[in-house]
């Protein structure tokens, strides 16, 4: 499907109040659904006010306009995150990152007329690369390492943080900055394969000294002890049989 020249012109004014005010309110509606909840968005309407808007020579502000919704929404979103601190940030980094990227899965489509005409051939870029470098530059650069260092240390106390969000975690962020596994490698190693070398022989002892540490400070814990206890208490109460 290419453009028509025989289509009525449409001017700033009719993209403005005709074909992006609809296309706002749908990017929207998809950077603040939950994860794993899909709007009933009519993707082929939104698709063609995307065609019309970009046959009409609107594509470098109809970019403009998507970038500068999302950027807002990044933004704010960041700024919530700055006062977060333990499992309570990590559950909101994980899940705005969650949510951002469902949204990105839903907007490509609907601009993949743009990305074809314009992002592609213009630019020389991508819409998917350049929506998840503007995740990196406004939230995750800014609290990427704040957020490992808060995992970090909910992996030294046991149920800080719950293991299917630090695994859920550590996999998107390896997907959006690998990067950071060099600076975090045993954290990374726990969740994704190949991250450490191959371990060698003379390491050995020193593999087993970390597993037998690790298994001492979950016995002397408080919340190991806690359950330890009552888990004992049932037992003392459970009569005795004589044989």
């Amino acid at each position: 499907m290419e453009c028509s020249n025989a289509m009525a012109s449409l001017d700033e004014t009719d993209y403005e109040t005709k074909l992006w005010p609809p296309l706002e309110n749908a990017v929207n509606m998809l950077l603040t659904q939950q994860p794993g909840v899909y709007l009933k968005i009519s993707y082929e309407e939104m698709y063609r006010y995307v065609y019309t808007s970009v046959c009409h020579q609107h594509s470098a502000r109809i970019y403009e306009d998507l970038v500068n919704l999302l950027s807002e929404n990044l933004s704010n979103f960041s700024q919530k995150l700055e006062n977060l601190h333990g499992v309570t940030l990590l559950d909101q980094f994980h899940s705005g990152l969650k949510r951002y990227t469902q949204a990105i899965g839903c907007i490509v489509p609907i601009f993949a007329y743009l990305n074809r005409t314009y992002i592609m051939m213009q630019m020389k870029s991508d819409l998917k690369k350049e929506l998840t470098a503007l995740l990196n530059k406004t939230v995750i650069d800014h609290h990427v390492l704040r957020v490992l260092d808060e995992l970090s240390a909910a992996q030294s106390k046991p149920f800080g943080c719950s293991p299917a969000v630090a695994a859920d975690l550590v996999r998107n962020l390896n997907d959006f900055r690998p990067d950071f596994a060099r600076i975090y490698p045993h954290l990374f190693a726990k969740y994704i394969p190949n991250i450490l070398p191959p371990a060698r022989a003379d390491e050995l002892p020193l593999y087993i000294e970390e597993t037998h540490r690790m298994q001492q400070e979950l016995v002397t814990s408080d919340d190991f002890r806690r359950c330890d206890q009552s888990k004992k208490r049932a037992l003392d109460d459970t009569p005795v049989v004589p044989r």
